[in-house]
């Protein structure tokens, strides 16, 4: 399948099954303790997956108590219901969403026990969860683990009072479900990739969803389509499309239809069976597009158990439809979510690929794992190495600048002060030359460390690095814009393909060589081959380099006294 990692997914999914005793024990000991309701608390996606355990229990028995609460609403307004014996659930990814943060501890300080489902441990939100339930989960499969979770603490607390006989029969099949979901993925590949194709210039979609699947339509709709592809969706209940909705139904309107397996079944029929009279009196064709959990193969023997899992299974089916919608259009900053979720950085910043594709930034990214403003480019001497270490470990923290690279320059060949004063000039001179978004500045590094190199093995001074390092900074100024054009976009069509079949390492591969090699190589060998042939390469070679005054071409070195190098070079055995 494309884009999918079998052995990640199926790890996923069975590190949240085995949390079942942690879950068993936890919530026997809540209601060996008492409780008076249940309060499933969430943001976002985390709140949607707890609807369909709402209608659950509320379809299941009389006698369990449950609210679903948005955060910052149950926080803003707390309800009458909720008290010092309510039971709070949580669930997050990160562990860091400040309003899960608030409510978890605003809940512990009323005296309710929470219980909280975290894929990043020793986050903190876990400060204020009574019971800690830990698995690791990445973005494309952490619905699945937060379900497993859900579900088999739902499970248990309907067992504990009494209105789920079949649990042991249900949590032994449950716990069989990974390689039926991995299945179901790969039977929907196909058509999802199709409805992709389909639906890639399309701006405006309505999902569908009730009972058991409402809470998936509104996910879908809003954390999916609009949150990660940009797309405008309205998510709509099956039984109140009919209340306003109908009327904007038109030729080639998008109806994603999510059904289940309870007994909400008919009012998706009854949307299904208007398209089919909008089409016979009308003469209107909208497109619809079903995703049924009744045609997946699951691992029950009950029909009953099958209405449990459906939006675990919903979830896992449509998440082709996501992963292939975004791959055929390719919206601008999400083109990045190819990747595993942990491994998304902000792009923003990283420079050299702002002048290519939203993939080779990302590679930047995921090469550095820092916030750089410059390509990695392969150290020349040892003033280059600090200055790659500086952008590759730590960002921008001007380690690479000539104020540092020629006090290091110095210390190595025994001229400390002059490496230090040289520094400075040189410093005062390149103080503006810094990466900014696209723009590329004249080249500080191997050209400060070449100046100072040759200011301090001669002991002309300052003169001689400033008037060396001003030339050479120009001239490999020129060497890397044309690096990042021409090696450049070679590199990000590599980066791309790569990219897409989701094989990190040559993507990496590829950003760590074709364009730092055409870089950092040529500028290595103009430091080495100065320093190893001494004053007559670099001599010759800038006299080469015209400059013109008064619309008359002057030889920039003899004009700036560099002819005084060769003898000095001389004069010290170089």
């Amino acid at each position: 399948m494309f884009n999918f990692d079998e052995p990640r997914y199926e790890k996923v999914v069975s590190d949240a099954l085995a949390l079942r005793p942690q879950i068993e024990a936890a919530v026997d000991k809540v209601c060996e303790q008492g409780y008076s309701n249940i309060f499933f608390i969430g943001c976002g996606g985390t709140w949607a997956h707890t609807l369909p355990m709402k209608y659950w229990v509320e379809t299941t028995t009389a006698d369990v108590d449950v609210h679903c609460e948005i955060a910052a609403e149950f926080l803003a307004c707390p309800p009458k219901a909720f008290n010092k014996d309510s039971v709070c659930v949580f669930s997050t990814r990160t562990g860091t969403t400040p309003e899960i943060i608030e409510a978890a501890k605003f809940c512990q300080e009323q005296g309710a026990r929470t219980l909280m489902y975290v894929s990043n441990d020793n986050t903190p939100a876990t400060e204020y969860a009574d019971y800690k339930f830990f698995s690791f989960a990445e973005d494309d499969v952490l619905c699945e683990a937060i379900y497993t979770y859900q579900i088999t603490l739902v499970a248990r607390f309907l067992k504990n009072a009494g209105a789920f006989p079949k649990y042991d029969t249900f949590m032994e099949e449950f716990g069989n479900i990974a390689p039926y979901l991995i299945k179901a993925k790969d039977a929907q590949d196909e058509r999802c990739a199709a409805m992709a194709e389909d639906f890639k210039d399309t701006d405006y979609h309505m999902v569908i969803g009730s009972g058991m699947l409402w809470g998936e339509a509104y996910d879908y709709a809003m954390c999916i389509l609009e949150e990660m592809q940009w797309i405008k969706t309205k998510s709509i209940h099956a039984a109140e499309f009919f209340h306003g909705t109908i009327e904007l139904c038109e030729e080639g309107t998008s109806l994603i239809m999510l059904y289940g397996e309870d007994d909400t079944r008919k009012l998706m029929d009854r949307v299904d069976n208007f398209t089919h009279m909008l089409a016979d009196e009308k003469g209107v064709h909208v497109r619809v597009n079903k995703f049924d959990t009744a045609e997946v193969e699951l691992p029950f023997s009950d029909p009953e158990f099958r209405k449990i899992v459906s939006p675990m299974v919903t979830y896992t089916i449509t998440e082709r439809l996501s992963c292939h919608l975004e791959h055929v259009r390719q919206p601008p900053a999400h083109h990045a979510s190819l990747l595993p979720p942990d491994e998304l950085l902000i792009l923003s910043n990283c420079c050299c690929c702002l002048q290519a594709s939203c993939s080779e930034r990302l590679a930047c990214r995921l090469i550095s794992g820092v916030n750089q403003n410059s390509c990695p480019v392969p150290p020349s001497c040892a003033g280059r190495i600090m200055a790659s270490v500086d952008e590759q470990a730590f960002g921008i923290t001007m380690l690479g600048r000539p104020l540092f690279t020629s006090l290091f320059v110095g210390l190595i060949l025994g001229g400390v002060q002059q490496g230090v004063i040289v520094g400075a000039a040189l410093e005062s001179m390149f103080m503006g030359a810094i990466m900014v978004g696209a723009a590329v500045p004249p080249e500080v590094y191997a050209s400060g460390v070449l100046g100072c190199a040759f200011a301090v093995i001669t002991g002309t001074g300052t003169a001689t690095a400033v008037a060396l390092a001003l030339p050479v900074s120009v001239f490999l100024q020129v060497w890397r814009n044309f690096c990042y054009a021409v090696p450049g976009a070679f590199a990000c069509k590599k980066i791309e393909t790569a990219l897409a079949n989701r094989d990190l390492a040559k993507a990496n591969l590829y950003h760590l060589t074709i364009v730092p090699l055409s870089i950092g190589i040529p500028s290595a060998l103009l430091v080495f081959g100065s320093l190893f042939f001494g004053a007559d390469l670099i001599n010759n070679a800038l006299n080469a380099i015209p400059q013109f005054r008064d619309g008359r071409p002057q030889r920039c070195v003899r004009r700036h006294g560099l002819h005084r190098l060769r003898s000095s070079y001389q004069d010290h055995g170089r």
